[in-house]
């Protein structure tokens, strides 16, 4: 597609690191959420 081969890409380590990076920071990002809400409804 980009001209990258997908095998040798996922063989790398950082590949890893990003996706999970990825995840963990929106996961955080959720529970953050959920735990402040006042902050991103503040009409009241």
């Amino acid at each position: 597609m980009f001209g990258v081969s997908w095998q040798k890409l996922f063989r790398l380590p950082q590949t890893y690191f990003l996706i999970v990076g990825a995840v963990l920071g929106y996961v955080t990002f959720l529970v953050w959420a959920g735990i402040c809400p006042v902050t991103f409804n503040n009409s009241y």
